[in-house]
């Protein structure tokens, strides 16, 4: 449904002269399609390595996860805390960019979500045992910034997302344990749309943005940066809202029942 819609959006806006430009992008014109074409829009566009809608690489390497899901039990229920471990090195250690269907990233992640589940592990009650390991979140963010073009970079980045995985958990449940914050149902209800609706839009906005503003400095860059996801999440969020009381049952379709 969502990539069928980017292709109708950008079939439409490659075919309003005035609105082209919104669509001058890496895609192949719409019209010039041939049947492989449309097919592989759905999988990997030829020299992307990602579905026509970028995000639902997400979706299509997690739809090939669960087909794998009995291997990956019995994977986890013989080697346990050891076979995850090993799954842990070989993501620090791989470069993911031209990975199709089947990430290391998906595979470790997903193994590790198994693991807590099959041995009835609260997640949480385990992340607070590392509390204190994730305080050099911080660090390693700063020194994942610096290290950008060097060899270094991939192993400080594979590693600060753990660390920061960790680090932002214990945050979120400490805040949440001392009342500071409290769960919203409604923005939990609605996060699977708002991370599918969110492309092709933050694209158009930001562009849109930048016709308006005329960016000439670094912060009227990081201004938009910055703004363009706000919007596209409010606008999201009142489009959920108007569904859930106009159509909710096209919504949960489209959401996936989630």
């Amino acid at each position: 449904f969502w990539i069928t819609l980017a292709i109708l959006i950008y079939f439409v806006l490659q075919s309003i002269p005035s609105l082209s430009s919104y669509s001058s992008d890496s895609h192949k014109l719409i019209r010039d399609y041939e049947i492989i074409d449309f097919l592989k829009a759905y999988w990997t566009e030829t020299g992307h390595n990602l579905p026509f809608l970028y995000p639902f690489w997400f979706i299509r390497d997690l739809i090939v996860i669960v087909l794998l899901s009995p291997l990956i039990y019995y994977f986890v229920k013989y080697l346990k805390i050891f076979g995850v471990c090993t799954l842990a090195g070989l993501w620090v250690i791989t470069d993911q960019s031209s990975e199709i269907g089947m990430s290391m990233s998906c595979l470790f992640f997903y193994t590790l979500g198994a693991y807590f589940s099959i041995n009835n592990h609260n997640i949480n009650d385990t992340l607070k045992k590392f509390f204190h390991i994730s305080l050099i979140y911080p660090a390693i963010a700063v020194a994942d910034l610096v290290t950008k073009g060097y060899e270094i970079n991939m192993y400080i980045h594979n590693i600060g997302i753990i660390i920061g995985v960790i680090f932002l958990f214990n945050i979120t449940a400490y805040l949440i344990e001392k009342r500071k914050i409290k769960a919203s149902v409604f923005l939990s209800g609605a996060s699977f749309f708002v991370f599918a609706f969110h492309e092709p839009w933050l694209t158009f906005v930001r562009k849109l943005m930048a016709i308006i503003i005329k960016p000439n400095s670094e912060i009227s860059h990081i201004i938009i940066y910055i703004l363009a996801p706000v919007i596209v999440i409010l606008i999201a969020l009142l489009v959920y809202k108007a569904m859930d009381k106009i159509c909710p049952k096209i919504l949960k379709v489209i959401s996936g029942g989630k």
